[in-house]
């Protein structure tokens, strides 16, 4: 069944985006007094269909990569006085100020599901491992700086970062450019905190993949870094501190979490010497693990600690605010990488396409809800974004239509909407193909390269 968890996530990721799309575009339009005569969540065959109260048909077609609505005026070879105004006035007699609300509350919905998302995210809190790396390794532009020993990323470019996720979204926004990186770090070895800038020029200009982590030399691990110590555990009682790294178990060297939690199974009720390091300093603690019953009926040893963690919480209001700013900032990121790949200065090879969309949506779905309603957001914003680019059949491309006719004072010869929907239409099916064929590219390799 593992396999059905990646085409479910997807048709119900984009289900949800598509949704939330036509519906800001069905009610702006019901506000206005416009007549929808259509809602429907994909194209093709109807699967599913019902008439609604004002007319409006609402379908589930076959096809769910989008979806539309159309309003009285929109249709095909129709005559203005052959319309129905039983349910609301055609599109064209409706005022600019309507045109344009109607067309730009689709985005509008996107971002505003953003919003919603990453305020619910803060009020309810998440726990994410903290930004720990290993040494820098051999070659990248930490090393070369002398960093060898582990740390902890506390600020990328001045900003706070608490976990991983937040750093590659920090770091992914400086692609492409020239400059310096500012990483704040927390050396385990020294306790001291100091600041590194890395120089960069035309950052990762020709990835296709770019690594950012990788190029600075950051090994995200989960060392065996003290986080959280349980009230009236061993480790408490050993005097344990959040940020202690544990070295060793009875002279047995331990270099990351899992080992630390495999030294420590194996000895119940046994005093043990734990060594550590705080502030510089190395301290030897003897600790006697409690003793609890596994699942295979043998007994093990529990220390009391848990990883180097941050727990992000805030209240309603700022959580509000705080939902506004995240939305923004990803909005500012994602014009940037767009922008940055029109100039060059990011490879095409990086857009992922249906499949690798449907291959992020079940990973994340397996990793955690929180994964995946942050995948939601992020997909909402680009969704919301590349619908206001400047292409006939987008929300843009019809914003500048609407505004055209406002000022000719009538419609746009029949000739020039179909010559612009025909090269957008063409514009897009030549994007989808190419993101989908990097999408292949990116699961089966050289099998699909020429």
């Amino acid at each position: 069944m593992g396999f059905l968890t990646y085409p479910l996530a997807f048709l119900f990721l984009l289900g949800v985006l598509i949704t939330v799309h036509e519906l800001g575009h069905f009610i702006a339009a019901r506000l206005a007094g416009v007549r929808v005569l259509r809602f429907s969540i994909g194209f093709g065959p109807s699967i599913f269909s019902f008439t609604g109260r004002h007319g409006t048909e609402f379908r589930l077609a076959i096809l769910p990569l989008g979806g539309f609505v159309e309003m009285q005026g929109e249709e095909v070879v129709e005559k203005d006085d052959l319309q129905d105004y039983s349910h609301g006035i055609s599109l064209h007699h409706a005022s600019l100020f309507w045109k344009l609300t109607i067309t730009l509350a689709g985005p509008a919905a996107n971002f505003l599901l953003a919003v919603i998302i990453y305020t619910i995210i803060f009020v309810v809190g998440s726990e994410e491992l903290s930004p720990v790396s290993e040494g820098a390794k051999q070659g990248s532009a930490l090393f070369e700086k002398g960093e060898r020993s582990p740390f902890l990323l506390e600020e990328v470019d001045g900003e706070k970062v608490a976990g991983w996720q937040e750093t590659l979204f920090l770091l992914g926004d400086r692609l492409g450019e020239s400059g310096q990186i500012s990483l704040g770090i927390f050396d385990f070895y020294t306790g001291q905190k100091r600041t590194i800038s890395v120089q960069i020029e035309e950052w990762l200009v020709n990835e296709s993949q770019p690594d950012v982590l990788k190029s600075l030399g950051l090994v995200p691990t989960i060392l065996s870094v003290v986080g959280g110590v349980e009230s009236g555990s061993p480790a408490e009682k050993a005097e344990l501190a959040r940020r202690d790294l544990i070295l060793s178990i009875d002279g047995e060297a331990v270099a990351n979490w899992r080992e630390l939690v495999e030294e420590i199974k194996k000895r119940p009720d046994q005093a043990s010497r734990i060594e550590y390091i705080r502030d510089g300093e190395v301290f030897s603690r003897i600790v006697v693990p409690t003793r609890l019953e596994g699942a295979n009926g043998l007994y093990i040893g529990r220390l009391g600690v848990s990883p180097l963690s941050e727990i992000v919480s805030y209240g309603v209001l700022e959580s509000l605010f705080k939902g506004f700013g995240e939305t923004g900032a990803k909005m500012l990121m994602t014009i940037s990488m767009i922008t940055k790949m029109i100039q060059g200065l990011i490879s095409a090879d990086t857009l992922v396409g249906p499949v690798g969309i449907a291959q992020i949506a079940g990973d994340t779905a397996k990793s955690s809800l929180f994964s995946f309603v942050q995948l939601m957001a992020l997909l909402s914003i680009s969704l919301g974004i590349i619908n206001l680019l400047p292409i006939p059949m987008l929300d843009g491309g019809q914003v500048i239509m609407h505004t055209l006719e406002s000022i000719k004072g009538n419609a746009l010869p029949d000739g020039v909407l179909q010559l612009s929907f025909r090269i957008s239409i063409l514009l897009v099916a030549t994007i989808f193909i190419f993101v989908t064929y990097n999408d292949l590219i990116r699961l089966f390799g050289g099998v699909f390269a020429p």
